[in-house]
C-alpha cells in the first residue's frame, strides 16, 4: 500500500519529513503492524531520532517527542537514511498531482492534511532567517533613501559601489550586469543554507554557458531555492509570455546545443594556449644528458610489469635531423642508430 500526504501549510523541508514520518508509522500501526523498518532521506532527521543530532530548535524538538511516542508503541524499529538518487519512486508519491506518467501502483491513498501535526507551536515559513546588519544595508539606504553614513571611509565606499546595484520595486538588491542577468543579493547569513540546497544534487556541472536540463529540453528549470528568494525571472512571469518562449526555444534548441559543443571547444582550446604559453621550449643540444625508452626487445622479459620504463643515462654526441639524435653511453661508447625525441627523457642529476 502506498500514501501520498498533501501538505496544507507551508512547511519546511525536514518538517515535512517528519510529517511524513509520523503518517507512516500511524498507518502501520492502525494496520496492526508491530514491527517497522523507516527510511527518511533527511540526514537531520535521521540524526536526531537515532540520537546522532541534538535538536535545538523548538519545533524539532516538539516533532522528536511525538516521534519518539510513535515508535514506543512498536516492539521494533529502523530508521535509515536513504540517498536522494535511490528515492525516486517516493519523489513520485510525494508530487502525485503532477507524476500521471510515472509508474506508481493502482492503488495509491493521498490525504489532505492543513495544519501541523504540531498544533501548539505557530507555523514559520520556509526560508525564515533572522539576519543582522550586513554590507548591503548603507547601500540599500542610499538607494532607497539617499541617505549617506556619517563615516567618510564608508562613504566614498558606497558612493563607488552603488551604481553597481539595482534595488528593485520589492525592495530586493540586485547587482548590475551587462551581459548577464541582474543577480540577487542575498544576506550572509543566508549562505550557508542556499549552498546547502545547491550541492544536494539540484544545480550540476555546465557545458558551454548551457545546463544539461536546457540542453535536453530547450528550456531552464525554476529551482526551489527560487521559491524562497525570488528573481526577476520568477517575478515577471506570465504563462502567455511563456508559452511563446517555449515555442521559441523548441525551434532554435538545436542550434543552441550546436553553439554550445563550439563554445566548450573553443574555451578548451583557450585552456591548453594558456599552458602552453606558460612553458618553455629547450631543445636538447649535443653534451645533454637524456634517458631513453626501454622498447622492443631491449626490455628484459624477467622483469615484468614493475620493470624499468626508461634506462640510461646517455650523452647526445650529434644532431642528425629535427628532433633525432646520435647517443653515446657515459664511457662512450657510441649507441648504433638515432634515436627520435618522442623515445627520449631529459636527465637531470
Amino acid at each position: 500500500m502506498e500514501k501520498s500526504l498533501r501538505l496544507g501549510f507551508v512547511a519546511t523541508n525536514n518538517e515535512a519529513e517528519y510529517e511524513a514520518f509520523l503518517a507512516g508509522a500511524l498507518m502501520v500501526r492502525q494496520l496492526g503492524g508491530e514491527v517497522v523498518e523507516l527510511y527518511c532521506e533527511s540526514r537531520l532527521v535521521v540524526g536526531q531520532v537515532n540520537g546522532e543530532f541534538e535538536a535545538r530548535d523548538e519545533r524539532m524538538q516538539g516533532y522528536l517527542s511525538r516521534v519518539k511516542c510513535a515508535l514506543n508503541r512498536f516492539k521494533s524499529f529502523v530508521l535509515k537514511r536513504i540517498p536522494r538518487g535511490q528515492n525516486a519512486h517516493a519523489d513520485s508519491l510525494a508530487m502525485l498531482a503532477t507524476s500521471l506518467g510515472s509508474k506508481l501502483s493502482q492503488v495509491a491513498l493521498v490525504e489532505d492534511m492543513i495544519s501541523f501535526s504540531l498544533a501548539n507551536i505557530p507555523a514559520i515559513g520556509v526560508h525564515s532567517f533572522q539576519v543582522g546588519p550586513s554590507w548591503m544595508d548603507p547601500i540599500v539606504i542610499f538607494l532607497k533613501q539617499g541617505i549617506l553614513l556619517e563615516d567618510k571611509t564608508e562613504v566614498e565606499k558606497v558612493h563607488k559601489n552603488a551604481p553597481y546595484y539595482w534595488l528593485s520595486e520589492e525592495q530586493k538588491l540586485y547587482k548590475r550586469s551587462y551581459l548577464s542577468p541582474y543577480l540577487l543579493c542575498v544576506h550572509p547569513e543566508a549562505v550557508e543554507p542556499i549552498l546547502e540546497e545547491l550541492h544536494e544534487g539540484i544545480c550540476r556541472s555546465h557545458t558551454g554557458g548551457e545546463t544539461p536540463f536546457s540542453m535536453k529540453y530547450g528550456v531552464e528549470a525554476v529551482i526551489p531555492l527560487e521559491s524562497g528568494f525570488p528573481t526577476l525571472k520568477s517575478n515577471q512571469y506570465s504563462v502567455e509570455g511563456n508559452n511563446h518562449m517555449l515555442l521559441d526555444n523548441l525551434d532554435t534548441v538545436e542550434e543552441r546545443r550546436e553553439v554550445a559543443s563550439v563554445k566548450m571547444a573553443s574555451y578548451q582550446q583557450k585552456l591548453k594556449q594558456a599552458y602552453d604559453n606558460g612553458v618553455k621550449l629547450r631543445s636538447l643540444v649535443p653534451g645533454d644528458l637524456v634517458l631513453r625508452k626501454v622498447v622492443g626487445t631491449a626490455r628484459n622479459p624477467a622483469w615484468g610489469k614493475l620493470g624499468p620504463n626508461w634506462e640510461g643515462p646517455y650523452r647526445i654526441t650529434s644532431v642528425v635531423d629535427i628532433e633525432t639524435y646520435y647517443l653515446e653511453d657515459l664511457d662512450e661508447n657510441v649507441i648504433p642508430r638515432p634515436w627520435n625525441v618522442n623515445n627520449l627523457r631529459r636527465y637531470y642529476y
